[in-house]
């Protein structure tokens, strides 16, 4: 099973129980061994606000919004192992696991910062438009894909964003297309992304976007990188609108996190829709969306809650890390800091990382079927075909990432 891209800001998940994923396939029952817990918590930069894994490498890249720099951990050792500087306000990171080339949207300098990891140095600054958000790395093809708000120029006339999908070459490090990110039939109105997602095999990606009145899920050919097929998500109560997305290519299952409190689970069928898989669940008011993450080779749902507002009056809902198996059943709710940020997990090692920016920190957890590496099986630097956890995402009010 491949696990290939996970997308994340704002949220909470919680609820009744709900159709799921499908059943695991690994030859025993890894939820009886679901002792999710701390292994170890790592110091990283300033404001840590994404991170992604190399699951071939077992490095995990940290996006540190407060310090432009990205800080390089290595899984096996549990420990950091360089800190690399990239542009102003990285707030969203992905990985190409085919090159080990890392890229960092730097929100507040309007570029893309390519990395070597292998090395652990940069080899590339590439201009965007005005603040790149979201990206996503295509493996086969050597493609990134971003989000930003638009040309200056453009912005500056219509007083207003122009939010525009770009496509980076990975192996020129430079911006060769560039197309709109709202389709037509959808009008005028403020729009973003809330999340980009490569499924490779199909040789498709997934844009989510959404406005406060309306949301929606495209499919593009990567190849001709033209929409193939566009599904509505209807209209939850409170407005809710997508804050993260998470795909899982083996199952062709589409999570979709929903502000405030509600998950949506959508099948990609073979015309390219999704088709609504169980009920969304309640809404919690209290609580906001942050991050979502499947580990498709266990089959568990990983999911960060914390309170809406981190300034209001106790009683809050402490941040947590709640675990669900493939039907829906909560396994676990570990304790969290108090500003979890982002997730990721290494789908080889069913490692799970979390930030936290009040403490400039990433605890790295035992997650469902955890079975770490020894030393000696790991593969040279140098190799390739390894499968990348993506995780980015829009910055959050209470971000040092504006987004504009």
């Amino acid at each position: 099973m491949r696990w290939l891209l996970l997308i994340t800001l704002v949220g909470i998940l919680l609820g009744p129980s709900r159709q799921g994923f499908p059943t695991a396939t690994t030859g025993r029952d890894v939820h009886a061994e679901s002792d999710v817990s701390v292994v170890t918590t790592i110091p990283v930069g300033q404001a840590p606000r994404a991170l992604v894994v190399d699951s071939s490498t077992h490095r995990v890249y940290v996006a540190n919004a407060g310090s432009n720099t990205v800080t390089v951990i290595d899984g096996v050792g549990r420990q950091a192992l360089a800190t690399v500087p990239v542009g102003q306000a990285p707030c969203c990171i992905a990985v190409d696991p085919a090159t080990h080339r890392v890229y960092v949207a730097n929100t507040k300098g309007d570029t893309v910062s390519v990395l070597d990891g292998r090395a652990n140095r940069p080899v590339a600054t590439v201009p965007t438009g005005v603040g790149p958000y979201a990206l996503a790395a295509d493996p086969s093809s050597h493609t990134v894909y971003l989000a930003d708000h638009g040309d200056r120029a453009t912005i500056d006339r219509l007083r207003g964003y122009d939010p525009r999908l770009r496509l980076l070459d990975g192996a020129s490090d430079r911006i060769v297309a560039a197309q709109p990110v709202v389709p037509e039939s959808a009008g005028n109105g403020l729009t973003s992304v809330a999340g980009i997602a490569v499924d490779a095999p199909d040789h498709t990606v997934i844009l989510a976007a959404r406005r406060i009145e309306a949301s929606w899920i495209t499919a593009l050919d990567s190849t001709t990188h033209q929409p193939v097929g566009t599904t509505a998500l209807e209209a939850e109560q409170n407005l809710a609108i997508p804050t993260s997305i998470a795909l899982d290519t083996s199952a062709r299952l589409l999570v979709v996190a929903k502000s405030p409190g509600l998950l949506r689970l959508l099948t990609l069928g073979s015309d390219h829709r999704f088709v609504p898989q169980g009920n969304a669940q309640r809404p919690c008011r209290d609580v906001c969306a942050l991050a979502v993450a499947v580990d498709a080779g266990t089959n568990t749902l990983y999911v960060v809650r914390r309170p809406a507002d981190l300034q209001a009056p106790p009683p809050l809902v402490a941040p947590a890390l709640l675990v669900e198996d493939e039907l829906g059943t909560l396994l676990a709710t570990v304790p969290l800091g108090r500003s979890p940020s982002a997730i990721a997990v290494d789908p080889t090692t069913h490692a799970v990382y979390i930030t936290d920016e009040a403490s400039n920190t990433v605890t790295m957890f035992r997650g469902v079927g955890y079975s770490p590496p020894l030393p000696s099986t790991l593969p040279p630097m140098g190799g390739g075909g390894g499968v990348g956890v993506t995780v980015e995402g829009l910055a959050a009010p209470d971000s040092p990432c504006p987004a504009d």
